[in-house]
């Protein structure tokens, strides 16, 4: 049996081969998906980036908070000497610690209430509001927390405020 070929004009040959034609998705679509992905990631490693900033400030505060509770011994009261001696492995780690003069500790020791006695430096966030790390003294506890940098400076002034007027009494 003799083979028949048939002849096709080359447009209609890639059609039949291709089958009927795909609907692509507009080009614009594809775009906007690209754009949104994109800032939702920069805002997630953003977030990130905040939350281990805080995460490493806490983490300081407790370490800060755990060795001055150790210093306290059994009176409860607060120690003069608020600097403690950083090991060496942790001094990269605990570099931004601020803390009370012994002159300031003297002075809030006998006071009755809740004061500050240590805090980090302030830590800058992108996506929420810069803070800090805060230690706290009260009737013989030591606690920690975070503090955004508005409550910061309104406890701080307050407590300036407290230590000069004791001063000047």
């Amino acid at each position: 049996m003799p083979q028949q070929t048939q002849t096709r004009r080359t447009g209609e040959a890639n059609q039949v081969a291709a089958g009927p034609p795909r609907r692509r998705a507009p080009v614009r679509r594809s775009i906007i998906f690209l754009a949104i992905a994109t800032v939702a990631l920069a805002v997630f490693i953003l977030g990130l980036g905040d939350w281990g900033r805080r995460r490493a400030a806490l983490s300081e505060a407790r370490w800060y908070a755990s060795e001055l509770s150790n210093r306290m011994g059994d009176g409860l009261a607060l120690p003069l000497n608020l600097e403690i001696e950083v090991p060496p492995e942790l001094r990269p780690k605990l570099h931004r610690f601020e803390w009370l003069t012994r002159q300031q500790a003297r002075r809030l020791r006998a006071e009755e209430g809740r004061f500050i006695v240590a805090q980090t430096t302030e830590v800058r966030q992108v996506l929420g509001s810069n803070g800090r790390a805060v230690v706290f003294f009260q009737a013989g506890e030591i606690d920690f927390e975070w503090l955004t940098r508005s409550e910061f400076d309104a406890l701080y002034a307050a407590q300036e405020e407290e230590l000069s007027q004791d001063a000047s009494e």
